[in-house]
């Protein structure tokens, strides 16, 4: 129920007028040179104080103690109602061309990072051939069979007559396809001196990659931590900004502890998928892709049978660290209990001490490490079987290549530096992938922390404070009138606050609202600042509704001082 009427003259005076607060018994003293002034009072005060012919201000002493905004509060994932559509790219929205560039300039130096170590594969096949081929020099020699005590390469004595060629005992393959190999392989040294010069360059072509990868990685890490940490500057601001410009109804639907969070921990979480991790995706595909490249380049036959049984390696390495990371973060939230329970415990040392419950509070503590030392536990037995599965995989996959090679050997396919470059260069991308699933799942995360912040971002609100648009009048009487207005809370849209309210308040008047608890006392003052939209039903002052002001314009002409 809501009550209008005039206030007693003898009750005020021109020079100082005394506010009291029913619900509260406390006394607020304002001084004011005004010769009108209008007063909503009990649940709250409210009065204009006319400074000058352009300005109004409205001051409420006692914020409204009906708890009008204390219905319960949840906090829905469809942002207010809009469904924010960010794929991979919209991660980079805030980029500006700078960033842009610096991106570019990551990304084209992440590929090269892959691409090395195949490359080094390349280089590694080379050289194995240019020793062998000098093995081969030298084995029809008669150098070589002056010195048979010391050599490396040797023809088997046990079959003087074969064409068998064993390198430490180990058959490398046919010695008439190698010799023909060795006459027409364009790595094959020629002299003493030119095998010298071979193994100089092969050594400074090491040298050279190594550089590359040292200022690869650099440049990488520098250009997408940088960008990336511009790009959080900017979302962090934006986010700050934009949470601001909410209408109440939308706080009211929100926890204060959900919106911390978007500040902390999602833009955080962004801030990991945009950074250096995205670029470590590229640079473990790039391994994977140059690898095979190289492989099929140097020997197709090879790479097929390899890449066949990839699959295995990269799902059986993918689920390990999928595994891995799953239990680490179950481990990590049960040692918080046990990290909750010291806090709890030493910020009330007081009370425990008072208590003498302090073996009770150790034995508390220790339940709560035991049990992420279980899981703990379980997580390394699970990593040991993982790792046991993994390497078992790897090196099948290294007996298959090698025998597999030395098949195409025999049959004159290759030489056994190609299968040493096929070998690598596949094997290290297919394991390569498998260990980009982690810096995959940080980029997925970051898709999904993403979708929360944007669609806060993006939500124009009913209720615009940077809005320019709506009347800035220059003179305000101070005439409010609400006509049939009819409001319900939009987190309580079942249960009606006012209903068909109707009040005219005159300027130079003062005007009380009483009522108990609930009756829509400061739900009134709140329709007045337009911190929600009367459901229907219209409130004006000086005869224009306020949906036709400008809402800054129009706060800025009220004061509200609260009772907290």
């Amino acid at each position: 129920m809501v009550t209008t009427g005039k206030l007693p003259k003898t009750s005020w005076s021109k020079s100082q007028i005394k506010l009291e607060c029913l619900t509260s018994k406390e006394i607020f003293t304002e001084r004011i040179d005004c010769r009108t002034d209008v007063m909503v009072h009990s649940g709250s005060h409210l009065y204009f104080e006319k400074e000058s012919s352009t300005n109004t201000i409205v001051k409420n002493c006692d914020e409204s103690k009906e708890s009008s905004n204390g219905e319960k509060k949840n906090d829905p994932s469809d942002g207010g109602g809009y469904k924010c559509r960010s794929g991979l790219f919209g991660l980079f929205r805030y980029a500006r061309n700078g960033d842009i560039l610096l991106l570019i300039v990551g990304t084209i130096f992440s590929i090269i990072h892959g691409a090395s170590f195949p490359i080094l594969a390349l280089v590694f096949g080379q050289m194995t051939n240019a020793f062998i081929f000098e093995a081969i020099k030298l084995q029809n020699s008669s150098a070589v069979h002056n010195r048979r005590e010391n050599e490396l390469f040797f023809m088997d004595p046990a079959k003087p007559s074969s064409h068998t060629i064993h390198l430490l005992g180990t058959n490398v393959g046919n010695l008439s396809y190698m010799s023909q190999a060795h006459n027409k392989s364009s790595e094959s040294p020629g002299d003493e001196s030119q095998f010298t010069s071979y193994l100089a360059q092969y050594s400074l072509n090491y040298m050279y990659i190594g550089v590359l990868v040292l200022v690869a990685a650099f440049i990488q890490t520098l250009c997408w931590e940088l960008s990336c940490e511009r790009q959080v500057f900017r979302l962090r601001h934006v986010a700050f900004t934009q949470i601001l410009r909410q209408d109440i109804s939308w706080y009211d639907t929100r926890q204060q502890r959900n919106l911390t969070n978007i500040l902390s921990d999602d833009v955080e979480r962004i801030r990991e998928g945009v950074g250096c991790k995205f670029s470590m995706v590229m640079q473990y595909t790039s391994t994977f892709v140059c690898g095979t490249l190289v492989g099929a380049i140097v020997n197709w036959r090879l790479t097929a049978v390899l890449l066949l049984v990839a699959p295995v390696l990269i799902g059986a390495s993918a689920y390990l660290a999928k595994l891995t990371a799953g239990s680490a973060e179950r481990e990590q939230l049960k040692y918080a209990v046990a990290g909750g329970v010291a806090k709890e415990v030493l910020s009330n040392q007081r009370t425990v001490a008072a208590f003498t419950t302090e073996k009770q509070e150790v034995l508390r503590y220790q339940k709560a490490l035991e049990v992420g030392l279980k899981l703990a536990m379980h997580k390394y037995i699970v990593l040991a079987w993982g790792l046991v599965i993994v390497f078992f995989l790897m090196y099948a996959q290294y007996g298959l290549a090698f025998y597999y090679g030395a098949h195409l050997i025999e049959e004159g396919y290759c030489t056994p530096g190609s299968v040493f470059t096929v070998f690598f260069s596949v094997l290290s991308g297919a394991f390569t992938l498998g260990n980009a699933l982690p810096y995959v799942n940080a980029v997925a995360t970051a898709l999904g922390s993403a979708s929360s912040v944007f669609s806060v971002i993006d939500r124009k609100p009913h209720v615009d404070p940077y809005s320019d648009s709506g009347l800035k009048p220059s003179k305000v009487m101070g005439h409010i009138r609400f006509r049939n207005v009819h409001f319900s809370y939009p987190s309580r849209p079942d249960v009606p606050i006012l209903r068909g309210l109707e009040l005219d308040i005159q300027p130079g008047t003062t005007v009380a609202l009483v009522g108990a608890s609930g009756s829509g006392k400061s739900t009134i003052i709140q329709l007045l600042l337009r911190f929600y939209e009367a459901s229907s039903g219209e409130v004006s002052l000086d005869g224009r509704p306020l949906s036709e002001l400008n809402l800054s314009w129009l706060r800025s002409q009220l004061g509200l001082v609260s009772q907290e």
